[in-house]
Order: C-alpha cells, then sequence, then structure tokens
C-alpha cells in the first residue's frame, strides 16, 4: 500500500504506486490487526475485551468485525 505519505520513497525505490480502493485498505489493515493479535497469542474473547476500550470512532463495528473475520481465519491455519 503506498499513499501520499511514501509516493517520494516509492518513487526513488522504482515501485509504481497501485492505489488501493478504500475497502481493500480497510480489508488489508484488518488482516495486519489480526495476524499482530495472532502473534501475540490472543484469542477472540481476549480482542473482544481489547475492543472494548476503544470509542465507536477509533474502532467501529465493521472495522472490529473484519478483524475478528481475518482473526478467526488465520487462527484455523495456525498449526496447534
Amino acid at each position: 500500500m503506498v499513499d501520499e505519505r511514501y509516493t517520494h520513497f516509492a518513487r526513488r525505490a522504482g515501485i509504481v504506486p497501485n492505489p488501493l480502493s478504500s475497502d481493500a485498505r480497510a480489508d488489508a489493515e484488518a488482516e495486519i490487526d489480526a495476524l499482530v493479535a495472532d502473534a501475540y497469542g490472543l484469542d477472540e474473547d481476549q480482542l473482544r475485551i481489547l475492543f472494548r476500550d476503544f470509542s465507536e470512532r477509533a474502532l467501529d463495528a465493521e472495522r472490529s468485525d473484519r478483524i475478528l473475520n481475518h482473526h478467526r481465519r488465520v487462527v484455523s491455519l495456525t498449526p496447534a
């Protein structure tokens, strides 16, 4: 993902920016959040507790649902 903050760097590195739609970007960010949660060993209940600490503006229901959906997928792929 390259946005306006990284355009200069991308050009210098020879990367051609391929902007994502806002929906694709939100999905990618949710997947990253889910991967980090899994790396920390958090389960779904712990994630829900964490989400309660955020205001609705900071973490709305759509984003938390995206994260939980990705987390379920990641956990299902992680060997026990």
